[in-house]
């Protein structure tokens, strides 16, 4: 992954949420978050509609004290995309393997792991203020969901405002 790629992070909110997003923007890849509680058809009309390149899952989540098989979504939803890496968040799987689809998923831990291993090391990409940060989703409730890009100058400026809000009150 590198810089203008598109990162799809389809997690419940548990910290590698953040991290996935915090490590897209420091290399440069534009990430799109999508709600955990969004069906295998909803999350393969956004991968397709992006043209993200992998997918950062897991294969359950915790909700409402009940466990729900986000596996049983995703598994499907990447055939026929463009998603050629998944990183499953989760001590559920079981090192690398391949699926039907030849994506390859890689559980989290071992990423990490082989990545801190290696000494692998990203630099910070130097990004303009027009450079592209996330892809938002619109709801889809009149029609399919449009992506609007978010730029790194203009998500700036917006928490900047927010902030002072904050601060003012």
């Amino acid at each position: 992954i590198k810089k203008g790629d598109i990162v799809a992070i389809y997690l419940p909110m548990i910290p590698e949420a953040f991290f996935s997003i915090f490590a897209c923007s420091k290399i440069g890849a534009v990430h799109t978050t999508i709600f955990s509680g969004f069906s295998g058809k909803a999350l393969h009309s956004r991968l397709r509609n992006s043209n993200a390149k992998m997918l950062i899952t897991s294969n359950k989540m915790h909700r409402h004290s009940d466990d729900i098989n986000l596996k049983s979504q995703w598994i499907d939803a990447i055939k026929n995309t463009n998603v050629s890496k998944v990183i499953v968040v989760g001590d559920d799987g079981e090192g690398e393997k391949e699926d039907d689809c030849n994506n390859k998923i890689i559980n989290y831990k071992e990423f990490v792991k082989e990545a801190k291993s290696n000494g692998k090391h990203c630099d910070t990409e130097i990004m303009d203020s027009e450079d592209p940060l996330f892809i938002l989703y619109t709801s889809g409730t009149t029609g399919e969901p449009k992506g609007t890009i978010q730029v790194h100058g203009g998500f700036t400026v917006v928490a900047a405002q927010q902030t002072a809000f904050l601060i003012d009150m």
